[in-house]
């Protein structure tokens, strides 16, 4: 009989195995620790000669140790004996709980239940279940990642959906592909709905309980139980939230209040639960307190752009305590007053001593070029109380034609691609050579463009935003520089 070798050295002396795996309370041990740990006498419950570890108190053999004993995992006792681990008896099914932890070759995550697959291709990895998974195709009747049994049109079909005939469901009784188990698509995704709302139901106070509970079902009539099963708990982080601000006020918050504690941003993140409340008549959105409370909440992160102890913290924080001494100023226009000033301290991150100068300046300007009224205000204000020289009148950098020939960038480009970098110097190059390449314009050594500022459109196209037009990137090339960190 063939042994199967289920680790690869001994527990005890750490030599390879190779012929010979005996497993014993979790250990495992090679032919000549074996023989030397287990030795041959009668056990004290069956009277049978066996082998019997010679540290065992008593001497009873690894068959008795287990019988009549429930598996130390799900509890069970007539079960199909696994293994015997340090602990106790194991059945069969758990036994892969107690194996040891591998690394997936894939997603490199250190799992129990990674072992050597066999591959379509006839190669062999070693995979986690879910790696392994998104190797196989999908059955164009189940929707299942399955090998492959048969072929129709060149789609794949598992060997259930192939054999054996459509089933009914057990609970709303429709036929449905034999691949996808007991019971159909719509009702696996309601019961995985009911079991993750009673859950979450269960943790909320009596303030917002029954209205989680509630648009439980209304998100599933909106949106379908699919989108509702996969993303409740999301919605659950919000219910949450508000729940704390009830039992704060012994009350269920109004609209005003809601935005107040937290934060207009948060209710349109959560924009769904917002127009629930609005439906049923809990809240009624004011869009004067809306506007107001968004601008507020906006400043907010424009003066948390810096930390307290950065020197742009206190510039940005003495321009806006100016506006906050106007008592006739709105914070609309605190806000719009706000942002370029923000966004022009933070682009000078790209020059040497993060300076404030005139290059500085007029590299932002190149970028954004809509901004160069927005930002009079905030430059007058360095020059005057922080001795700056800045001129805000000089005239913008034209967009120009590369001093590169289309041969010369194409070749540049294709260098770049083929040698990949993490470092911003490359990332600023790669973009300079394709905005170069593809778009005739050179990027000048002072203008410096952020990784947040590459936009991504619904149909998956990457642009950039200049001048007043979009310039549309390779995937390729806009997917390393989205990624970039500055």
């Amino acid at each position: 009989m063939r042994i199967k070798i289920t680790t690869d050295t001994c527990s005890y002396c750490k030599d390879k195995l190779i012929d010979w795996d005996y497993r014993f309370q979790g250990k495992h041990y090679c032919r000549t620790c074996y023989e030397r740990f287990f030795e041959l006498t009668k056990c004290i419950k069956c009277h049978k000669q066996k082998k019997i570890f010679i540290f065992l108190s008593e001497r009873i053999c690894k068959q008795c140790l287990v019988r009549n004993k429930p598996c130390i995992r799900c509890g069970k006792v007539e079960y199909v004996h696994g293994l015997i681990s340090e602990y106790g008896a194991v059945c069969h099914s758990c036994s892969v709980y107690f194996r040891a932890y591998k690394k997936c070759s894939s997603c490199q995550k250190e799992s129990y239940d990674i072992s050597n697959r066999t591959l379509l291709n006839g190669g062999t990895k070693a995979l986690c279940t879910n790696c392994y998974n998104k190797t196989l195709p999908l059955c164009c009747r189940c929707h299942k990642h399955a090998k492959p049994y048969t072929y129709v049109q060149d789609k794949s079909i598992c060997k259930k959906c192939a054999t054996e005939q459509d089933r009914v469901c057990k609970q709303c009784h429709s036929l449905f592909p034999a691949g996808r188990g007991r019971i159909c698509k719509d009702c696996s995704y309601d019961n995985i709905l009911k079991r993750k709302t009673s859950a979450f139901t269960s943790i909320l106070s009596h303030f917002t309980s029954s209205l989680f509970q509630k648009f439980s079902t209304w998100l599933k009539n909106r949106r379908a139980v699919l989108y509702a099963s996969l993303h409740i708990q999301n919605y659950y982080i919000f219910f949450q939230e508000l729940d704390d601000v009830a039992k704060e006020l012994n009350r269920f918050p109004s609209y005003t209040e809601i935005v107040q504690y937290l934060t207009v941003a948060k209710s349109r993140k959560y924009l769904l639960v917002t127009i629930f409340f609005q439906e049923i008549g809990k809240i009624s959105i004011d869009k004067v307190v809306q506007e107001e409370y968004a601008n507020l909440d906006m400043i907010d992160r424009l003066l948390q752009y810096f930390s307290n102890e950065d020197d742009r913290y206190s510039i940005l924080y003495s321009y806006y305590s100016i506006f906050e001494r106007k008592s006739k100023t709105s914070i609309r226009s605190v806000r719009l007053a706000l942002t370029p000033a923000a966004k022009f301290l933070k682009y000078c991150e790209h020059f040497k001593n993060m300076e404030i100068t005139n290059e500085s300046l007029s590299g932002y300007l190149w970028v954004y070029r809509g901004q160069k009224s927005a930002i009079y205000g905030f430059i007058t204000f360095l020059n005057k109380h922080y001795s700056f020289s800045l001129d805000s009148h000089r005239m913008l950098i034209p967009i120009k034609a590369p001093r590169y020939t289309k041969k010369q960038l194409k070749q540049k480009y294709i260098d770049l691609l083929k040698y990949p970098k993490s470092e911003k110097k490359y990332h600023q190059e790669l973009l300079r050579i394709t905005l170069g390449y593809l778009h005739n314009i050179d990027l000048p050594n002072n203008a410096f463009i952020s990784p947040e500022d590459i936009k991504k459109e619904k149909d998956d196209a990457y642009y950039l935003r200049l001048v007043s037009k979009k310039f549309y990137l390779p995937v390729e090339t806009a997917q390393i520089l989205s990624y970039a960190e500055y």
